[in-house]
């Protein structure tokens, strides 16, 4: 039997502008389980210019000429050239971790993020988050966990949560974080199923298997009448904006909404679904282009720094 007859999973990627990942992201993110981006040269002084590579996940053999005419379409709207076109099948094989391998530990605020290669490293004054990333998206690298990281500790030095929800949770990455920095229960959510087997492996890894519960599915979990008081999702602009009404109506009226997976010119039209839904901007972090913002419940006015 082919590869292309066993694969699990497809991924389609290609160089684009920073300024056109937005874009791509709409066309490409109904049918993606995931979308990873990273720079290809970061130190390009001209904004929006820098080369990004894009990589999606979709879980069907994707259609070649399809993938092309969307691609033409997209850049050809943006006037932009795309480079490194890949269509390529995916068995079941840990391709992010064989990377990880290479790598050494990420330090983000509290947090250090490493690979099992590392396990046994000392790292005085930090929460050691281990991820065995596997197909699941998380490796803890990418400026939009780095972000919510970020705003995870800062919230926790403000306050003490009780019940988090981690929408998106991909490697589970961000679930363990709270988890081990907070002590408490966390419901850690995912509609891939790879990434949830990935999750529930990484937290056992991490000894929080008592704190954390990964559960299959796309959509928020209720909590009775209680709802939970911090909810983190990383995911993209156009699921965030749809599922703006249920998040909120999870979220306790004391609570706080971490919200990451945007580039900066899409922070405005966030902002305003979730003002809608009566939040309030509380903070916000900003890294290279992703904007990380923090919600509470109607402060009126703009925010402060998370």
């Amino acid at each position: 039997m082919s590869e292309a007859a066993t694969a699990l999973l497809w991924r389609v990627a290609f160089d684009v502008p920073e300024r056109a990942i937005a874009a791509f992201e709409a066309a490409f993110g109904p049918f993606a389980l995931t979308v990873t981006s990273y720079s290809l040269d970061g130190d390009r002084r001209t904004p929006g210019e820098a080369r990004w590579r894009l990589e999606f996940l979709v879980p069907t053999m994707p259609d070649p000429s399809a993938i092309e005419r969307t691609i033409a379409a997209v850049a050809g709207q943006l006037g932009i050239g795309v480079g490194g076109v890949a269509v390529a099948p995916l068995t079941e094989q840990d391709w992010v971790a064989a990377g990880l391998a290479q790598q050494p530990a990420t330090r983000i605020g509290r947090f250090v993020v490493r690979g099992p290669h590392e396990r046994g490293i000392a790292h005085p004054g930090k929460i050691a988050i281990e991820i065995e990333a596997g197909l699941a998206f998380g490796t803890g690298r990418h400026e939009t966990t780095a972000g919510c990281l970020i705003a995870i500790a800062r919230l926790a030095r403000r306050r003490r949560f009780r019940h988090a929800l981690d929408l998106g949770t991909g490697s589970g990455v961000l679930a363990i974080a709270i988890a081990k920095l907070g002590r408490i229960p966390v419901t850690a959510v995912e509609i891939d199923p790879v990434a949830v087997r990935v999750a529930r492996a990484n937290v056992r890894a991490n000894g929080v298997a008592s704190l954390v519960t990964v559960a299959g599915g796309g959509s928020a979990p209720a909590r009775g009448r209680r709802g939970y008081d911090l909810i983190v999702a990383n995911i993209l602009l156009t699921p965030l904006r749809r599922m703006a009404r249920r998040l909120v109506e999870r979220l306790t009226p004391d609570g706080r909404l971490i919200l990451a997976g945007i580039l900066v010119d899409e922070e405005a039209a966030l902002i305003a679904a979730y003002r809608a839904q009566g939040l309030a901007l509380d903070g916000r972090i900003q890294r290279g282009a992703w904007p990380t913002l923090v919600f509470r419940r109607g402060l009126g006015g703009g925010g402060r720094a998370a």
